[in-house]
């Protein structure tokens, strides 16, 4: 079939292909030679100009920074609940000659309760005093505290570090100079060397032995070395101090020192737990006795109430 005029027909798009785009109707105008083309300032230009615009009418509000955080004084920062504490006490029963003479045999072992279902709350900046019969679980209780003896039951916590002052000397060298064994005792109860080597002439001055620096320790008497062992201890910045008679020993200036120290860690808002058997001290330094007695809780309250039960006993 032949067609008169072919070319005014459309041309339609092939298979597989896209739609042919619409011509515009008009051809797009040209932009002038002479006129400048259109440049828009940068980004950060555009934030200066209206930042003064947007600082008349938004006004910056100042937030206070929360408090820092601190011990909660409704919460205690000691809390004993229901500790109970078993001893195995072994038994040697030799039976035959041979055992009697080689000393061999067999064991039973006998429980001892140190602690029975004991119960303790103390709260941030108190001074609590222990007070029994030797034998009464005081030191065992302190112990648990400080995380030396697992509860057999019950549980314990505490909030913040402790300072345990539970055996003066404990860790000293006698082989080592005085100097040496400062260090040494130091850093045992966490005190930073460089706060050690900033005070060590402190330290030598108000334990009273500071001619002794260069001396090794097993010269000095007993009280010297108690002396020393309570001045470094003091030195451990923390919060709760655990003092086990530590200051049953030394002399009397020795003594009233370690009061006066105590005094000012009471003062500046630290907890403590003293066991003594010197009453008048305990009066002075704690408002708070507790009386144990066979591992239990006898009495809980003001030094002298406390002070006339457990002389009832």
């Amino acid at each position: 079939m032949l067609l008169a005029d072919p070319h005014r027909l459309r041309r339609q798009p092939r298979p597989g292909r896209g739609a042919a785009l619409p011509q515009p109707a008009r051809s797009l105008p040209v932009p002038h030679p002479l006129v400048p083309a259109l440049r828009l300032p940068p980004r950060a230009a555009l934030r200066r100009a209206h930042r003064g615009r947007v600082r008349r009418h938004v006004r910056p509000r100042r937030r206070p920074l929360p408090p820092p955080a601190g011990p909660d004084p409704r919460e205690p920062v000691i809390e004993v609940r229901s500790v109970s504490k078993v001893f195995a006490i072994p038994h040697q029963k030799r039976k035959t000659v041979f055992d009697r003479v080689f000393g061999r045999g067999h064991y039973t072992y006998e429980t001892f309760h140190a602690l029975r279902d004991v119960s303790l709350r103390i709260g941030a900046g108190e001074f609590v005093g222990l007070i029994g019969r030797n034998g009464g679980g005081k030191s065992t209780l302190l112990r648990i505290v400080a995380g030396i003896y697992p509860p057999t039951t019950g549980s314990v916590r505490v909030e913040g570090a402790m300072a345990p002052i539970l055996e003066l000397g404990v860790g000293f060298n006698g082989a080592l100079t005085v100097r040496d064994n400062v260090f040494l005792y130091g850093v045992l109860l966490g005190v930073p060397r460089k706060s050690l080597e900033a005070r060590l002439d402190e330290v030598l001055d108000q334990a009273g032995i500071g001619r002794f620096e260069d001396a090794r320790l097993e010269t000095l008497s007993t009280g010297m070395r108690a002396r020393l062992a309570f001045t470094v201890a003091l030195l451990a910045d923390a919060p709760i101090l655990l003092v086990d008679e530590a200051l049953a020993v030394g002399d009397e200036e020795f003594q009233l020192q370690c009061v006066s120290a105590l005094e000012r860690r009471r003062n500046e808002g630290r907890t403590a737990i003293l066991v003594s058997h010197d009453f008048n001290l305990l009066r002075r330094l704690c408002p708070r006795l507790v009386l144990l007695e066979g591992g239990a809780v006898r009495e809980d309250g003001p030094p002298d109430r406390v002070i006339e039960r457990y002389r009832a006993l």
